[in-house]
Order: C-alpha cells, then structure tokens, then sequence
C-alpha cells in the first residue's frame, strides 16, 4: 500500500495538499530507518496541519472562508488515516469539534439575527427561512458542548421571532377588565429599582442600530441580548421596543450593566412616556399567570 503524506498550499493557508510519501533511497528494508523516517513525517504533518487548522479557524470565526463544513470534514478525514500516534490524533479531534462547535455556533447566531431583522421588518418568508436555517447550526452546537446559555438564547430568538409574526395574525381582543387598567406612571414609581422581571414573551429591541431582543423587562428597564456596539456603562441613548415594528414605543435609557462576551446589556428607563409602562404593564397582565417572572 503507498503511504500518504501532507504538504502546505501555498495558495491558501486554510487547506494541506496530501502527497505521496516514498521511503529514501535505501532504507526500504530496514525498519529502524523506516520508522525514523516515519517520526520526522509525522513531526512535519503535524506542523502542517496544525497551521492549517489555525487559519481555518481564524477565517471561519471572522466569516471570511467559504464551505467551512467540507474543509472541516478534510481535517476528520486526514486523522482517519494518518500515523500518528493516538496522542497527537486526540487533542485534534477535540480541537476540531471546537472549531465545529463555535462555527455552527457563529452560523445559527447570523441566521437567527437576520430572523429578528426580518420579524423586524414584517418579513416573514425571510424570517421563518433563516429560523429553519439555524436550526441545525443550533443542534450540532449543543451536541458539541456550547453550552445552556446559547441554547437558551437561541431559543428565545426564536420564540421572538414567531411571537413577533404570530401578533400580526392575531386580533387583539383581549378584554381589559376595569380593576385591572393598567396605571404606568404610578406603577413605575412604585416600582423604580424593586421590579419583578419578566423574561416571556421575549420582545424586538432597537437600539444604536441595531435589532436585539429582550433579556427580561420590568416597569424599570430592559435586559438586551445580542448587542455589540460601542455603548458603555453610563452611556445614555435613545431606542424602541416592542412586539412588531408598527407597535414599537420609544424610551429614553441609560446603560446600566454590560457583559460583552454574553452580548448583554441592562438599560434602566429614565424618561419614559406613559406608553412605555403601559406596553409592559399589558404584557405583564396577560402573561404572568404562565410562570413567566425571574427573580430579581
């Protein structure tokens, strides 16, 4: 059987060239020759590969590279045949699942914010299409270990979406009993920095052009999940939420809390209209009963 090897494409960084790989000159039949000459490869494969594997990580993560799956799959396949010894092939194989696990990742995460722009904008053939093109972008993540947060974010992008267009198809008849109408401004002082917080259903979020959803929402503020922007703590800006574009209401906020590796930020309310406290004080009528409430 002839034996393969790897060599470097110099015209892209991202991929190894398999070659054939002929024992020197000599040494076919002698084994301990064989074997050393077997070791130099495998140190040389490796660096090859290992390069290789590096870029295309960098590239797939800064979504400069094309058919990630198929060069992910010629990684898997090269360990399926190589010599290397199981101690190299294992952190490899882990290596890729990473690479894997955070490009799905990163793929479910675009198409499900191209769902929120879209619900934004009342399209719903272009959101229910990017919803169905995350979704095993979403389910090879979790297989691979993304973890709850992800998950559980995804899944509330989701549920925004569909809560999003299922409003436009749904004629608001709910009935507003008399000992139940809703007071905003005397709610909101009541409540100023002690809210219960209400994570269902998520809402659409505008803010520093972008479209987000909500974390969780009280009579105080707002919990925003996606947002990459250059908005500090302490910053003050102007945005909208809502439930669908046309019914989105506009608040005025001061950045409370920021986490950038979850893409969180808390927004606290500081001049807002009676229509702010009454969007929310509905929702809050019509969906507490569903166990909905955090803690906080």
């Amino acid at each position: 059987m002839m034996l393969h090897t790897i060599t470097s494409d110099y015209d892209d960084p991202c991929r190894f060239i398999m070659v054939p790989a002929t024992p020197e000159p000599g040494t076919e039949n002698d084994a301990e020759a064989l074997a050393a000459q077997q070791a130099e490869r495998n140190k040389r494969e490796l660096r090859i590969y290992d390069n290789a594997l590096a870029a295309t990580r960098q590239s797939a993560l800064a979504g400069t590279l094309g058919a990630e799956v198929d060069r992910i799959q010629n990684f898997k396949d090269y360990l399926r045949i190589c010599k290397w010894p199981k101690t190299d092939i294992d952190p490899r194989r882990e290596a890729l699942d990473s690479l894997e696990r955070d490009w799905s990742a990163k793929m479910a995460d675009e198409h499900l914010n191209t769902a929120l722009r879209a619900a934004f904008d009342e399209d719903r053939a272009l959101a229910m299409r990017h919803i169905a093109a995350s979704k095993p972008f979403v389910t090879k993540a979790v297989m691979l270990g993304i973890g709850e947060r992800f998950a559980d974010v995804a899944a509330r992008k989701t549920s925004v979406v569909e809560f999003t267009l299922s409003v436009k198809d749904t004629d608001d008849t709910r009935v507003k009993p008399p000992d139940l109408v809703a007071r905003p401004v005397d709610l909101a002082k009541s409540n100023r920095r002690t809210e219960q917080r209400y994570r269902s259903p998520a809402l659409l979020a505008y803010l520093d052009g972008q479209v987000l959803m909500t974390e969780d929402y009280s009579m105080g503020g707002l919990g925003l999940v996606g947002y990459d922007g250059a908005l500090d703590v302490g910053a003050e800006a102007t945005m909208s939420f809502g439930r669908t574009k046309s019914e989105l209401v506009t608040v005025e906020v001061n950045i409370r809390r920021k986490f950038k590796d979850s893409q969180f930020v808390g927004v606290q309310f500081t001049r807002a209209k009676p229509a702010v406290y009454t969007l929310i004080a509905d929702l809050i009528r019509n969906f507490a009963r569903r166990g909905t409430r955090v803690a906080g």
